[in-house]
């Protein structure tokens, strides 16, 4: 079986030839659970690590017995120019590669991803991966080009119906993409292993840490939670994280005198040094105005820790509000106000604990990419029959 993996995030090549990423790569399970594997190839972003930038990012493994490789474009600028530079560099590259695999798994709404699956083999097993809505990431991306939102959307519902198998991060998109597939499953990418749950949640702390992951931009929303601190008492904002609107969001501290109450730790590894964090924080707060699902939410889920989030995407599935978290209109710092108000009550705080705790184990990756790939094996197994 030729495998390819096809994407938009990025691979960091250290000074050793190893590759490495922000969020780890499970290469080893996925590899693990397609036996019949002889090449994995990734297609990414490549980039070169920087000084020093070891310590926070994470090595992919590399499988046994598995010719292992990665391509991809490399030196990629952002924007739509960028992509379409990137583009026109980089397509014959693609094509080979999608014209010699048998499997190919495409995440979507993604540039690369779709031109893979537009260009691979009808004979191979195209997988697709839709784990936000096109429509909405293009119009956020690019506000100004409506028919290219409209176009996006469009290609993600074809390349869903044409697919041997159409995967969705929640039930929203489901029904949003999926109603028409050949075949169908739901799964998030979660990669957490069943000896990375902590179902050992203790003691509230005073003031309350409220904690926040991921990259910091418009769309994620921490400006509101921001604003929202600066109407609480005895609560403290942990944010990990970088991105574009982090200068913005901590000039919006300074304005709202609320730069003590907010502790910036920047990109923090994935494993161990960012478990810690949701170990030591109280709750996670998601105020994104617009999500698929995102990981961090079913990270501090098998961290027993309750989550805060907006009522958008697939976050609306995860938490039942009142059960593991509590959710809010997004958009809105008075919201976020009420919510916290409500977690930081023991008793409350104690019951979405519990609730967190009960669903930790259905969140690791054998219960969710398991599934996934036991789909893919058995359809080759079907096709290597015929």
């Amino acid at each position: 079986m030729r495998f390819a993996f096809i994407s938009d995030e990025a691979f960091y090549r250290g000074p050793n030839k190893q590759w490495y990423t922000t969020a780890g790569f499970p290469s080893d399970f996925i590899a693990g659970e397609l036996p019949e594997m002889t090449r994995f190839t990734v297609w990414i972003r490549k980039k070169v690590m920087a000084n020093g930038e070891e310590a926070r990012l994470f090595p992919v493994p590399i499988p046994p017995g598995v010719e292992f490789e990665v391509l991809g474009p490399e030196k990629q600028r952002s924007g739509l120019i960028g992509y379409s530079g990137s583009l026109m560099r980089n397509l014959p590259r693609l094509l080979r590669l999608v014209r010699n695999t048998d499997v190919l798994w495409c995440k979507l709404p993604y540039v690369f991803p779709a031109f893979a699956f537009k260009f691979a083999r009808t004979d191979s097993i195209r997988c697709v991966q839709i784990i936000g809505s096109a429509r909405e990431s293009a119009q956020s991306l690019y506000p100004h080009l409506s028919w290219f939102a409209g176009w996006v959307d469009r290609y993600v519902r074809t390349a869903a119906r044409k697919a041997s198998i159409a995967a969705f991060v929640s039930k929203a998109l489901y029904c949003d993409y999926g109603l028409q597939c050949r075949k169908s499953i739901i799964f998030h990418y979660g990669m957490l292993r069943p000896e990375q749950l902590n179902l050992d949640r203790k003691d509230i702390h005073k003031p309350f840490r409220l904690l926040y992951v991921g990259r910091i931009s418009v769309e994620k929303g921490l400006n509101f939670a921001i604003q929202a601190l600066s109407k609480i008492p005895n609560v403290e904002l942990r944010i990990v994280g970088e991105g574009p609107f982090a200068a913005d969001c901590r000039l919006l501290a300074e304005s709202l005198n609320v730069v003590e109450k907010i502790v910036w730790l920047g990109h923090l590894r994935w494993g161990q040094d960012l478990f810690q964090q949701y170990r030591e924080a109280d709750a996670l707060i998601i105020p994104s105005l617009t999500e698929g699902l995102p990981q961090v939410a079913v990270e501090a889920q098998c961290q027993s820790l309750p989550v805060l989030a907006s009522e958008v995407g697939g976050l609306r599935e995860l938490i039942s509000s009142g059960d593991n978290g509590i959710l809010f209109h997004p958009g809105d710092p008075d919201a976020i106000v009420k919510a916290v108000s409500v977690v930081t009550q023991e008793s409350v705080w104690r019951r979405l604990v519990e609730g967190a705790k009960r669903g930790a184990n259905s969140h690791t990756i054998e219960k969710q990419m398991g599934r996934f790939l036991a789909e893919i094996r058995q359809m080759w197994q079907e096709k290597k029959r015929q």
